[in-house]
């Protein structure tokens, strides 16, 4: 039987106008099916399409584990919370 030792980390983030702390799990501390989802569907989505369902499902993340997080961001903000998350362990989801 396999078991985990220690909880993974988290990805911590201050959101709006940055008083309020969120925390999520790191990438690759995700649920091993949600993160496979998250990786097959940025894979094998349509090259035009990729990066809009990339962000629509990183904000999914977000709003699941760390509820109200992205209520205050913009496209930019957004853009470099979803690039820090996704490049915190160095890899990519379409590798």
């Amino acid at each position: 039987m396999y078991q985990v030792e220690k909880k993974g980390e988290l990805f911590e983030f201050k959101s709006g106008d940055g008083k309020k702390k969120f925390a999520i799990p790191r990438l690759g501390d995700l649920p091993i099916k949600e993160y496979r989802k998250l990786q097959k569907t940025v894979r094998n989505a349509d090259p035009d399409e990729r990066e809009e369902i990339a962000v629509d499902m990183f904000l999914d993340i977000f709003e699941k584990y760390a509820p109200g997080s992205t209520d205050e961001l913009t496209p930019n903000t957004l853009q470099g919370l979803i690039s820090a998350y996704s490049n915190q362990d160095g890899e990519s989801l379409g590798e």
